[in-house]
């Protein structure tokens, strides 16, 4: 008989290959889930293949991690800071501010964090962790959609403040239950650099290690669950990997046409841009010729006439530059300060105040 765990023999030693068409039948039809399927994704080793596959894991907490929400001591603390009234709680948020939509009367601060999944800027950059590099980003993006349809006036609430937030919305006085300063500064101003450098490097190394014991866990379970499956379920396994290959294949044949109709969309805008460029360098050649040969208005303001065609060349190259919330760290995650950095930082910080004392420094 062979050693070798059923988990390792049916799906392998790591996360197996599975198919945004899977992850989004997870997240659409999750009670339609074959057991080899729900093998696949809790195979996957991280929570949300687990919130996928097992709906006993759809706690509270876990719906908030499957959306990207911070843990919940970090989560009471940001709602408290942000929204004040003693408030700790999403659930105490909405009692307060929606159904009648109250959002208007949310400070900035509590905007932003609603905005930010309830991180705020501060937390964010010491806490958030990525899904693990080795799986599949639509098993992310699958088990969010699933914990959103479970939460839709949560959702509701978040769309209608991320909107006012995101349009040229009034900056309300925050009221004097909630924090009315910085928040990101207050919260930075707790510890020195080095101090939540090494705060973040703790958390980090505290969320690998729980990551890797439920990886553990997860295949415990499936290995269990194999070695009581029947020849049925155990022959769909071996047809489950056949068509994730197929399906996978199939998906990178449409994002690679995807890209190359992508390409040649930019392609054909850039060379419209060029050619608009191009039209207006000659008729602006051409407005300047016909100036110089009249000479009638030796005295005309010539900014008029520059700042008009500055004006258009402007226009024509300025270009939208929204910020994906989803990226908001990935500079910092490719180039992550070390500790070296952070005292450097508190080194500046004391010179800067000359040695006198700020706030928490």
């Amino acid at each position: 008989m062979s050693e070798t765990p059923f988990t390792d023999q049916y799906f392998g030693t790591s996360p197996p290959p599975i198919s945004r068409r899977l992850c989004e039948k997870a997240a659409q039809q999750n009670d339609e889930l074959t057991h080899a399927e729900r093998w696949l994704l809790l195979c996957q080793g991280v929570a949300q293949g687990q919130f996928l596959a097992d709906p006993a894991s759809r706690t509270e907490e876990n719906v908030n991690l499957a959306l990207g929400r911070p843990p919940p001591e970090t989560l009471a603390k940001n709602i408290e800071l942000t929204f004040g009234g003693g408030r700790t709680s999403i659930a105490e948020v909405l009692r307060d501010y929606w159904d009648p939509d109250r959002t208007e009367q949310l400070s900035l601060w509590a905007h932003e964090c609603a905005t930010l999944c309830w991180w705020t800027l501060h937390t964010g950059a010491v806490y958030c962790q990525p899904l693990a590099a080795d799986v599949s980003k639509a098993v992310g993006d699958a088990a969010s959609d699933l914990a959103g349809e479970l939460r839709p006036q949560e959702m509701a609430f978040e769309k209608a403040v991320t909107a006012r937030w995101c349009a040229d919305m009034p900056r309300p006085q925050p009221t004097s239950e909630a924090y009315g300063g910085d928040v990101f500064a207050l919260q930075e101003a707790s510890k020195t650099n080095e101090e939540w450098w090494v705060t973040a490097h703790e958390w980090k190394h505290k969320f690998e290690a729980e990551e890797r014991e439920l990886r553990k866990q997860l295949r415990k379970k499936v290995d269990d669950e194999l070695s009581r499956a029947d020849k049925a379920d155990l022959a769909a396994v071996g047809q489950l990997r056949e068509r994730m290959d197929v399906e996978i294949a199939e998906e990178a044949e449409q994002d690679a046409a995807m890209a190359r109709a992508k390409a040649e969309e930019e392609a054909r805008e850039e060379e419209q841009y060029q050619a608009e460029r191009a039209r207006k360098r000659r008729a602006k050649a051409e407005r300047e010729e016909q100036q110089r040969k009249k000479k009638k208005r030796e005295n005309e303001d010539d900014n008029d006439e520059a700042g008009g065609s500055a004006a258009e060349d402007s226009d024509s190259e300025s270009s939208g530059s929204g910020v994906s919330l989803e990226n908001m760290f990935e500079v910092m995650r490719r180039h992550p300060p070390t500790r070296e950095s952070a005292a450097a930082l508190d080194r500046l910080d004391r010179e800067r105040y000359h040695g006198g004392e700020t706030a928490g420094r």
